[in-house]
């Protein structure tokens, strides 16, 4: 390989420095390539309207401060804009611009020093590998010997040009470094600049701010002293009304103020009144008895529902219409306490330890000192259930052994002295699910709409444009957890305290109301929440009721896996998949005498 340097006889169209535009029309001048030894490589040929104008000899002593001043002279001082804009460009016109040709030269000028540095730069390699560089004689009547003289001599070569190259690697390096350094202390500068303008401009905030809160300090005050002044001018002149009538009308005084303590015992009496009767109310929906039927229980459970939206979460969000019976500071304490509720459930995992923890956070929320009120109080519950509900949703439908250290919380909630927290979760499952969480059938009821309707069965209003199937996972999510609920034993020896929705027997019960309805037994949705039902409480109705339990799940299984009537088919024509699936899994508990679901003991 040969390295020549670049003369100004070959010079490459990439290494020529571009000439410097003239800001004129197009066709005002054109340019023309020319092989000449000038600076640029282009002639100017100029098209002028004014050809008396001698040529002009360029400068090569012209400097700046010359170009501008000679730029400027003979320019006409008095005259207006247009003439001076209209004279310059005809001026344009017929010459070049001084300063354009000082500073052609000077772009020519360091081409040819570049050229002629890259050259020197580069002499010695090019002599190191020019093929026709005399190499040292050897004798010749060794040829080996003048082989290996060849070899040496290029290594030698060799050797030399790898230092050549390593010092001009070296000196660009430093140049690299040089120039790097000259960056970061122009950076360093800049964000001084810019930190210390942001500090004076928060010194002048900071100022601003204590003299706007100076001056509203001083007005607080002055308007206080106003008001004092102007309360004690009342204060005055009502004690002279005062005086003053007090001796005019003493009697009167009297028996107007027997006639309010009247009226303030009267109100404190039916105060009273309707707190015994709530209280009363309370105990007596705690321990109400069982529904005689699954229409009555739905209905129950509805209408304690309606009455949670409609009486106490009005006055705890303030939209009651009486202002007497709305407390601001509830507002606060419910949004605050029912948020907190929701990563507290998220947390709950397999371990005994970890779900007591949550639960007395949780009891912590519910149970401060003093005691909330009652209103306040059963608001908390309704959305505590509703947290839980909405888990099931969410992470019991994907994931169902999760139901298990769920329903242990719950029970321990209800022993921690929560005895209204059973009642609240059924009504809020009731609502959700429609008739499936007591084994009814949700009537329609005459002049009642669409939405309505569809809100009674647990359906999503029709904008969210929920589908049938998805409805169905949420609801077998919900199912899960409750039955999770009811095959947990309870966590005190004091089961019989335990509300009676959150007990085994139940279990049995909605079961048996299940596969005997017939409205519920042609649903779709039937084979997978039986199935939910099964798997997670199957092992727990077994050990209560034995055989019984055995010839249900047998009659179950035979309508299942025979075809028969579309009447009689649990799940109807379209829950054919799901009947296979729930059939299954009777004949594998049939054989093998359990379920076994993952997750029901729990760890320590």
């Amino acid at each position: 390989m040969r390295i020549v340097a670049p003369d100004d006889s070959d010079v490459s169209p990439l290494s020529t420095p571009p000439a410097s535009p003239r800001q004129q029309p197009v066709s005002a001048f054109r340019r023309t390539p020319t092989k000449t030894g000038s600076s640029s490589g282009w002639r100017e040929t100029d098209n002028l309207p004014f050809q008396g104008e001698p040529s002009r000899t360029p400068d090569r002593n012209l400097t700046p401060q010359k170009a501008l001043a000679e730029r400027n002279t003979d320019s006409p001082r008095s005259c207006t804009r247009d003439e001076l804009d209209f004279y310059h460009a005809v001026k344009l016109r017929q010459r070049r611009d001084p300063l354009e040709e000082y500073e052609e030269r000077e772009r020519h000028l360091a081409w040819q020093e570049g050229h002629m540095n890259a050259a020197l730069k580069w002499k010695p390699v090019e002599d190191l590998l020019n093929p026709t560089r005399p190499l040292p004689a050897s004798p010749a009547s060794s040829p080996q010997l003048s082989e290996d003289c060849l070899a040496s001599a290029r290594e030698a070569q060799i050797a030399e040009v790898e230092g050549i190259f390593s010092r001009i690697q070296l000196d660009e390096n430093r140049q690299e470094a040089l120039r790097a350094h000259q960056r970061d202390s122009q950076r360093k500068r800049l964000w001084d600049g810019i930190n210390a303008a942001i500090q004076a401009e928060d010194t002048r905030l900071k100022r601003i701010a204590a003299e706007k809160e100076a001056a509203r300090l001083a007005e607080e005050e002055r308007l206080r002293q106003v008001k004092e002044a102007e309360e004690a001018r009342q204060r005055s002149i009502e004690l002279e009304a005062q005086k003053k009538a007090e001796a005019e009308a003493a009697e009167m005084r009297r028996l107007q103020e027997e006639q309010e303590r009247q009226q303030q015992q009267k109100a404190l009496d039916e105060q009273n009144k309707r707190q015994e009767e709530a209280k009363q109310q309370q105990e007596q929906s705690v321990k109400e008895l069982r529904p005689r039927n699954a229409r009555e229980e739905w209905e129950t459970y509805r209408d304690r529902l309606k009455m949670l939206k409609t009486q106490i979460m009005p006055r705890v969000r303030g939209m009651k219409q009486d202002e007497s019976m709305i407390n601001p500071d509830w507002r606060k304490v419910w949004s605050a306490t029912r948020r907190s509720f929701t990563p507290k459930i998220g947390q709950v995992t397999n371990s005994m330890s970890e779900i007591n923890r949550i639960a007395g956070l949780i009891h912590a929320s519910l149970r401060p000192t003093p005691d909330y009120p009652q209103p306040l109080y059963a608001a908390l519950l309704s959305s505590l259930a509703k947290a839980f509900l909405l888990q099931a949703e969410a992470e019991v439908t994907a994931k169902p052994n999760t139901a298990f250290p769920l329903a242990k919380l719950i029970l321990i909630l209800v022993d921690l002295g929560h005895p209204l927290l059973p009642e609240m979760f059924m009504a809020r499952l009731v609502g959700r699910t429609g008739g499936w969480a007591v084994g009814a059938v949700v009537p329609r009821y005459e002049g009642q709409s669409d939405d309505d309707y569809r809100k009674s069965l647990g359906y999503p209003p029709a904008t969210s444009h929920e589908t049938s199937t998805q409805f169905i996972d949420r609801l077998v999510g919900m199912m899960t957890l409750y039955a999770a609920i009811l095959q947990t034993p309870p966590t005190s020896p004091g089961g019989a305290s335990v509300s009676h929705p959150f007990q085994i027997p139940r279990l049995w019960t909605l079961l048996a109301r299940l596969v005997s309805t017939p409205q519920l037994v042609a649903d779709r949705a039937l084979p997978q929440v039986l199935y939910a039902l099964i798997e997670t409480g199957g092992d727990r109705l077994l050990e209560v009721y034995g055989r019984q339990v055995i010839k249900m799940m047998k009659t179950v299984g035979k309508r299942c896996m025979t075809e028969g009537p579309e009447e009689e088919l649990i799940g109807g024509k379209d829950g054919k998949g799901a009947r296979v699936r729930l059939g299954l899994l009777l004949e594998k508990w049939q054989k093998e005498g359990k379920v076994a679901s993952t997750g029901r003991d729990i760890g320590p």
